[in-house]
This record gives C-alpha cells, sequence and structure tokens, in this order.
C-alpha cells in the first residue's frame, strides 16, 4: 500500500505528461464498422489516390506516397491512371491497385490486424499480369509493425511497410500548394479522415500517457480505491445530515420535501402548471465533508423559468442565475459554511415561503 507522498509523487509525475485531446471525428460519430474499417479506407484512399476526382488535390497523395517509395520523379498521365479496390488475385482480394501506363502500385491495407495476408499471392499475380510495368508492393498500416516475423514475411515477399503516420506526414507537408484549387468540401473530408486515422494509432501506440498507466497500473488502482473510499465516507456522513434536515424542515413548514439520491433536499410547486421548486444540497470543503450547504431555486424546463423570473431577481437581486444548464434554469440563492443547521432551517424555510406565495400567484 502506497503512502502520501508516493501518491503525491505519482500524481506530479502524471501532470508533467503531455496531454492531448484527440477530438471525435465526423467518421468517429457515425460509428464505422470495425469489421469493415479496412474496406472503407480503401474506397477513401481510391477517391483521394484519382488525381482526376472532384477533390481537385490531383495528384497530392499519390505524389506523397511515390516520394515516400523513392519513386516522385515517375511520370504518369493523370487522365490515364486506375485505381480498382478488391482486385482479385487467383480468388483472393488486393485492397487497391494503381494502375498507369509504366508502373502499378499494389497496396496491402492494414488498420489494426497483423499482415497475414497471401502476399505471395498478390506479387505473383501482378507480376504475371503486369510484369512489363514496374511493380511497387506497399503494406499500409497504421500501426508501426515490429514482429521480426511479421517483418520478415512482409519483405521475403518483396513488399515495404509504410506506416499512415508517415504517409500523413508527407501528405500535410506537400499539401500547400494544393489549397487554394482543391474542392475544400473534400479537403476538410480528407482532414477528418486522417484524424480519424491518428486517434485510433494513438490510442493503440505508445506514447507517455499509455505507458505511465501500464507501468504505474498497480499504485493507480490502489488510489482509486482509496479516492473511492474518500468520496463514500464524504457522501455517507452528507446523505446522514440530509435526513435530519429534510425531518427538520417538514417539521418547520408542514410540506412534502424529498431527498433524491439520499444527498439532494428539495420540494416542488406548480407540479401541473410552471413548475418551481427548491432544491439544496451539502459540498465537501477541504477540512470538512459537510463545510458547505447550497442552496438554489430551480424550474426544470427553462420556459418555465419565465413566470417567476422578474420578482426572484427583484427579491435576490445580487444572486447568481445560470439559465443555460442542458434546459433547467438554476438560480443560486445561498451558501452556508460550517453546517449551521439553525441557519440552514431558517433560510431553507424563507426560501420555501417566498417560492410557495409566488406558486400560488401565478398558478
Amino acid at each position: 500500500m502506497g503512502d502520501i507522498k508516493s501518491y503525491i509523487q505519482l500524481l506530479r509525475k502524471f501532470s508533467q505528461l503531455p496531454h492531448e485531446k484527440n477530438e471525435i471525428t465526423f467518421m468517429e460519430i457515425c460509428k464505422y464498422p470495425y469489421s469493415r474499417f479496412e474496406e472503407i479506407c480503401s474506397r477513401v484512399l481510391q477517391f483521394y489516390f484519382n488525381p482526376v476526382a472532384e477533390h481537385k488535390l490531383h495528384d497530392l497523395l499519390l505524389h506523397s506516397l511515390l516520394e515516400l517509395v523513392q519513386q516522385a520523379n515517375s511520370l504518369y498521365d493523370k487522365q490515364q491512371i486506375r485505381i480498382r479496390t478488391e482486385e482479385d488475385a487467383d480468388g483472393k482480394r488486393m485492397d487497391l491497385l494503381i494502375e498507369t501506363p509504366d508502373f502499378i502500385v499494389c497496396i496491402e491495407n492494414k488498420i489494426m490486424a497483423a499482415v497475414y495476408n497471401p502476399l505471395n499471392i498478390y506479387k505473383k499475380n501482378c507480376m504475371y499480369r503486369y510484369g512489363n510495368k514496374k511493380c511497387i508492393f506497399i503494406v499500409l498500416s497504421a500501426r508501426r509493425i515490429t514482429d521480426i516475423n511479421e517483418l520478415k514475411y512482409i519483405h521475403q515477399n518483396g513488399f515495404r511497410v509504410i506506416t499512415y503516420a508517415d504517409f500523413f506526414r508527407v501528405v500535410k507537408l506537400n499539401m500547400g500548394s494544393y489549397l487554394t484549387t482543391c474542392n475544400q468540401k473534400y479537403l476538410t473530408y480528407l482532414l477528418d479522415f486522417i484524424k480519424t486515422i491518428e486517434n485510433m494509432t494513438h490510442r493503440i501506440e505508445q506514447n507517455p500517457e499509455n505507458e505511465f498507466f501500464f507501468e504505474n497500473q498497480e499504485e493507480i488502482k490502489e488510489l482509486i480505491i482509496r479516492y473511492q473510499n474518500y468520496q463514500n465516507n464524504i457522501l455517507s456522513i452528507q446523505k446522514e445530515q440530509i435526513s435530519m434536515l429534510k425531518t427538520k424542515i417538514i417539521e418547520s413548514t408542514k410540506a412534502e420535501w424529498w431527498v433524491w439520491e439520499g444527498w439532494d433536499l428539495g420540494i416542488s410547486f406548480n407540479d401541473k402548471g410552471p413548475r418551481i421548486g427548491i432544491e439544496s444540497s451539502y459540498h465537501a470543503t477541504k477540512d470538512n465533508p459537510i463545510g458547505e450547504f447550497k442552496i438554489y431555486i430551480t424550474t426544470w424546463r427553462k420556459k418555465d423559468w419565465y413566470p417567476y423570473k422578474q420578482q426572484l431577481l427583484e427579491k435576490y437581486p445580487k444572486r447568481y442565475l445560470d439559465e443555460d444548464a442542458d434546459g433547467r434554469v438554476y438560480f443560486h440563492v445561498d451558501v452556508i459554511k460550517d453546517n449551521n443547521v439553525d441557519l440552514i432551517l431558517n433560510r431553507l424555510t424563507e426560501y420555501y415561503q417566498v417560492v410557495n406565495n409566488l406558486a400560488a400567484e401565478i398558478k
């Protein structure tokens, strides 16, 4: 079991790590099917590898790919390039095939899976069909392939590995000269595709944050358990106090107050009209689980607030009003410190009388 000093050192170490927030992409929002994601990526690449397609990025992606395999000087007529997906190879399927009059590029597209495909069949088929052309064989992978046997298998069959990270790095470097003429809509789609792959890679590749969690997982588990115990202890004390307050405020107001989830004390008015209510709860401070007691007047629908708004603002002019809380309105009217029970009950009774009278007028 770790001591406090070791946990402090652990948290300091974590705070020094670079923390990247990966914003969700449109492709991720669409929840692409992982079982077919490689096929989806191949179709996206097919479109952007085509230099005469509607994106008007011309040969940005093709030139960048050829640059990575030291073939940037290869000549080709953009009008004579053909890009096909799922190309048949003796009953097997090549993910992508780029064909020009002088050379072909065979791409095995791998996102997360290992390379187990029949590369020898792909190569044999291409050499048989396009033997008079220069043949380039590529494994395009989202993950860095480090397994020796996997690399040996790839290289023995004449393929070379290019990572999406390296490919997109070159695409971004070359992108500048294409930006003024491209279709901005398809540029946005391309950048979203790039970011989607980058997010996936970030989740599986080693990075400082992943390494930190792996190397310190036992200490982190223990810290989480201790923090949960700390939170549960605070909540238990708060629930006991709320239960006591409920009994006393019912005696004081002769009204039906309720408790939600054990920690939220409240009451509502005009349940069949513009519904308004009072809610209250304890909040922990550094040295006291019940250090603050917060009270707010609320409506559960924003439209129900407006009949009461003017009179409540006039009654309590210097209170914080939050009208942007997921359809609800919170009018924060009081914070009572140090669990002064008598003061809490007096204030709850006061707000009860004000809201009850106001609700009766508007009913």
